[in-house]
């Protein structure tokens, strides 16, 4: 059985080849694919990679406080989800709470870095093992037995990245009460990623109906006006938020981002992928 082991930056790809490893001994069968240690020299690195997505029947993306909107990550997400079922796609959270997570990662059912979260995981990769599963009995002691060692890996590997991580990263309070007044109003509805990562028939009719109304109303377009207002007044510019707020398209909602950035409403994108609000 394959895995693929997606990740994203320097810890995250520590982490990445630690859990690699570390399930290759709890269920020997069981074999996770994990760049760039397993790329083969030479190969076509993104035919390679399309490959392995192609044959995996789980995916563990392994998210940090640096890199769960990272452009690479958002590509695993979208291409594993158009191989398996997104109930199969498990991001795991490493010093990051589930509170800290924005955009299209919000619609997967995380896996926080615990022992007894860490453990279903596991139960569920043996069980979709149908080459040479364990036992339920034997599956509780190799794992009560590695357990020690992947936590002790884990502490090392936050531990040693954590004086480059910068607090700016964890949103304030303001803006998690923020999110939680937008997920009440909206009842929090549940989304497949595969219709916001590729939705462009969706964002066509908006873009219809957008430009419909512009011809109507002297070329005020009332999407762009909304989600305007709506990031001035959170001072907050989420892509997801305008998405949620507006009920249109993730894409549709990137591009007002981009349309008010042109305008000097936002700053443009840091490296981290965050703006700030200038008006």
């Amino acid at each position: 059985m394959k895995i693929f082991v997606g990740w994203s930056g320097e810890e995250s790809g520590r982490i990445g080849e630690v859990i690699r490893q570390w399930i290759s001994s709890v269920i020997q069968s069981v074999k996770p694919y994990c760049t760039p240690n397993d790329m083969e020299n030479g190969s076509n690195w993104f035919s390679e990679i399309s490959s392995k997505l192609a044959e995996t029947k789980l995916g563990i993306i392994c998210i940090t406080k640096d890199n769960y909107n990272a452009p690479w990550l958002l590509f695993v997400l979208g291409a594993l989800s158009q191989q398996i079922d997104t109930s199969l796609v498990c991001p795991i959270l490493f010093g990051v709470e589930p509170a800290d997570i924005d955009g299209p990662l919000v619609q997967f059912q995380y896996t926080q870095f615990k022992k007894e979260e860490v453990g279903k995981l596991m139960k569920t990769i043996n069980m979709l093992n149908s080459e040479n599963p364990l036992s339920p009995d034997g599956l509780e002691v190799v794992f009560e037995k590695w357990w020690p060692d992947l936590e002790n890996d884990i502490r090392e590997t936050l531990s040693s990245g954590a004086q480059n991580y910068s607090d700016s990263v964890i949103r304030s309070d303001r803006e998690l009460l923020q999110e939680v007044l937008e997920n009440v109003r909206s009842f929090r509805r549940t989304y497949d990623l595969r219709s916001i990562l590729h939705d462009d028939k969706r964002d066509a009719h908006e873009s219809d109906v957008a430009r419909k109304y512009n011809s109507e109303n002297n070329g005020n377009d009332i999407s762009y006006e909304q989600a305007k207002a709506l990031v001035i007044k959170s001072r907050r510019v989420s892509v997801a938020a305008i998405q949620r707020s507006l009920k249109i398209g993730y894409n549709r909602a990137a591009k007002l981002v981009e349309k008010m950035e042109s305008d000097g409403v936002v700053s443009q994108a840091d490296s981290k992928g965050s703006r700030e609000v200038l008006q």
